[in-house]
């Protein structure tokens, strides 16, 4: 736009000196810029299913768990990205998930949106309390993940089962 308004000057001036008969001047119209492109609508996903009050997500091999452990809360951090979620008193209720494990085959039943309000009914609020119940797993026979969904809250069940050889 800014070539077509320096182009038009210099084109009226160009055609004023050229005569000294009154001839019209051409002004060259600058095409009006378009609209910033808009991005494309992205359908909203469909609302996640709700959870029921307690759920059996299954078993964690003991000898994965204990890999995960190894490699230290940092490296499992990595993986997740979460934001403090807070009541309407401005207290600290749990961490939302707004990412989990991306571009990793792994299945769980939470959902970005949902918030993590206890693990092995304890708060992990502060890092002293995440690291305790991190030391703890190792040792633990299950892991359970308070969690709400909305307004719902549930259970979230795993067994820390051994490895059973073939006989």
């Amino acid at each position: 736009m800014a070539c077509a308004c320096f182009v038009a000057a210099c084109g009226a001036s160009t055609a004023q000196h050229a005569s000294t008969a009154k001839k019209p001047v051409l002004v060259a119209k600058a095409e009006p810029t378009p609209p910033p492109a808009t991005p494309p609508v992205v359908p909203a996903s469909a609302e996640p299913s709700p959870l029921p009050a307690s759920l059996d997500a299954g078993e964690i091999q003991r000898d994965k768990l204990m890999a995960v452990l190894a490699a230290g809360p940092g490296r499992f951090l990595q993986r997740i990205k979460v934001k403090r979620d807070l009541d309407a008193q401005g207290h600290f209720a749990g961490w939302k998930l707004v990412q989990i494990f991306p571009g990793e085959a792994v299945t769980v039943p939470l959902v970005a949106g949902d918030t993590l309000l206890r693990v092995n009914g304890q708060s992990v609020e502060h890092p002293e309390q995440f690291k305790t119940l991190w030391d703890s797993l190792a040792l633990s026979s299950e892991l359970v993940l308070t969690v709400r969904r909305g307004v719902q809250q549930s259970d979230v069940r795993y067994r820390i089962v051994q490895e059973q050889l073939p006989p």
